[in-house]
């Protein structure tokens, strides 16, 4: 009896060992069932009269506030076609500007990094072109190639902060070349890690990678079903698989994850539905599942890439459908991400971090510091920002005068600008941030204007532009509600008498856009507070006209 058992005891060892040993991602159950705090349009890209979509492959927000989206040129291919695969498209949808045509193959992964610079990777090659890793500017001047016998396949791309550059390489299930490689930030191949499996750090596809906030690299390992977790040295460090099949992978500055899965339900992930998995790269927890319109058929339907604005609104990049979805956030998911954003970056210094480096030894007489109005006037829809002026803008929509005050450093006084402009108040008067009252807003208009003056800035002190109730949308509070117009008008009587008082010039933009009834003009705008193409065209020559007032 007792040499019987001692049989069994290597039998039930080896079990157990196989057990503890078989790969995590095998044991997970679908997570299928998450709320899904979303609405889809399909219709939200507005490409040129005549085109159409090819196979989308990405879309990502750049820091301009702009969606950036690369596609398949005609059908699958852009070999030997025309048409551009990279276009720009502003918030609201319309195109800014598309390039790259004639130079891709098959462009496949996509990232736009925190600078503004555009990758796209170009994973099959034919007639000498492919097979590369290429850098953009955000208005398509290339920056840098990565290319030749280093690189195979190249499925996607990421950068660090310091620069430093990672490609996943190897897009042929059981391919010979299945790794992860590292690149310096000037293109200098540095070390790769990986090879084909399903063991930690071993790879099958590795379609698409990500960065969090501390520097951890997300990878997609497709063909494995599951993403891997490595330091930037590419130690293994955690394997997830609750988040599908994942075809791309964005992650947010507040570490959101968002994980595109395209190809489960059939036999490469039975019981997954398609579609994006919303949840934490700090825990891993799943939260919302925005679930794909074919989510339960065999075909790879879903979107491959992903990526998310600064409101939390999704875009799904759909290959086979051939088409670019926004999933637009619900309301609380909207205050919730923006909440998050202010709490790590109150005054939203790293929007024009990276831009106020690059812009340091170039010449600029005049910035212009302010909100939504001001961030606007970039837009091209509305003629541009003073063309062949140096001006610079430093608008952030939303924002408050405490926001503002705490971006006159790095913002304004870095600049060492001739003169600033200040247009700011109605948000403070909305609550944006909180409650304040007018003497509150009069104390930080002070504070701002203080900074100015000890740093020898001229200050054109703009009135707050009025409102109106002419465009009332359902289910939203009255601009006059949220904007008292008695409110503007007493306070826009102390700026005027606060600028007098101490030299500065007074910008009066609200005298020139009223009606009547002392409302905004609804010919002058779309929404009864921002202005409109029209609306800038009355605004432009005011500023202008302040401005020279202030230089003399």
């Amino acid at each position: 009896m007792r040499s019987h058992f001692n049989k069994l005891i290597p039998l039930a060892v080896a079990v157990v060992t196989l057990s503890a040993q078989e790969p995590k991602w095998k044991q997970a159950k679908p997570v299928n069932d998450a709320p899904n705090p979303y609405r889809r349009d399909a219709n939200w890209a507005q490409l040129p009269a005549g085109m159409k979509w090819g196979a989308v492959i990405g879309a990502e927000p750049g820091p301009d506030g702009n969606i950036y989206v690369v596609h398949r040129c005609f059908e699958n291919s852009c070999a030997g076609r025309s048409e551009p695969p990279i276009f720009k498209f502003d918030p609201s949808g319309k195109v800014i500007k598309s390039w790259g045509a004639g130079e891709y193959i098959f462009p496949h992964g996509f990232y736009v990094d925190p600078h503004g610079d555009v990758w796209v990777t170009d994973q099959q090659s034919k007639d000498g072109k492919g097979n590369r890793v290429v850098k953009y500017d955000a208005n398509g001047r290339v920056l840098l190639t990565i290319g030749g016998a280093n690189v195979h396949e190249p499925t996607d791309v990421v950068t660090a902060p310091n620069g430093d550059i990672f490609v996943t390489e190897g897009h042929t299930i059981g391919g010979p070349i299945q790794r992860v490689s590292k690149w310096s930030k000037d293109g200098a191949f540095i070390k790769a890690w990986g090879r084909k499996g399903s063991g930690p750090g071993e790879f099958d596809v590795p379609h698409t990678i990500a960065i969090d906030s501390i520097g951890r690299l997300f990878v997609g390992d497709r063909n494995n079903n599951r993403i891997q977790i490595f330091d930037q040295n590419g130690t293994f460090l955690e394997e997830w698989t609750q988040f599908g099949r994942p075809s791309g992978i964005a992650i947010a500055k507040d570490d959101t994850i968002y994980v595109a899965d395209s190809e489960s339900w059939g036999p490469d992930e039975p019981g997954w539905k398609k579609g994006i998995r919303v949840g934490s790269a700090r825990d891993g927890s799943v939260k919302y599942f925005i679930e794909d319109v074919e989510s339960t058929t065999d075909d790879h339907s879903g979107a491959e890439g992903v990526g998310v604005d600064r409101d939390g609104n999704v875009y799904g990049a759909v290959v086979r459908r051939m088409m670019l979805e926004k999933h637009v956030a619900s309301r609380p998911v909207v205050e919730a991400t923006r909440a998050d954003t202010r709490l790590r970056d109150f005054a939203q210094l790293q929007r024009y971090h990276d831009a106020n480096g690059a812009a340091a030894s170039m010449p600029h007489r005049v910035v212009f510091l302010g909100d939504s109005i001001t961030d606007n006037w970039q837009r091209p829809q509305f003629g541009g920002f003073f063309p062949g002026k140096p001006y610079v803008d430093r608008g952030i929509s939303g924002q408050t005068l405490p926001q503002m005050l705490l971006r006159m450093r790095s913002d304004v006084v870095a600049f060492k600008p001739e003169v600033v402009v200040i247009l700011a108040g109605t948000n403070d008067i909305a609550g944006n941030t909180g409650p304040e009252t007018d003497e509150e807003i009069e104390g930080y208009v002070s504070s701002i204007c203080e900074i100015a003056d000890a740093n020898h800035i001229r200050v054109v002190l703009a009135s707050i532009t009025p409102i109106s109730d002419s465009h009332r949308r359902p289910m939203t509070p009255p601009m006059p509600m949220r904007r008292p117009p008695e409110r503007i008008l007493a306070l826009n009587k102390w700026i005027q008498q606060y600028a007098g008082a101490h030299h500065h010039v007074y910008l009066d933009y609200f005298s020139a856009m009223i009606d009547a009834k002392g409302l905004l003009r609804e010919d002058l705008s779309e929404d009864d507070l921002h202005p409109n193409a029209k609306g800038y065209a009355i605004m432009a020559p005011l500023a202008e006209t302040a401005i020279q007032k202030a230089l003399k």
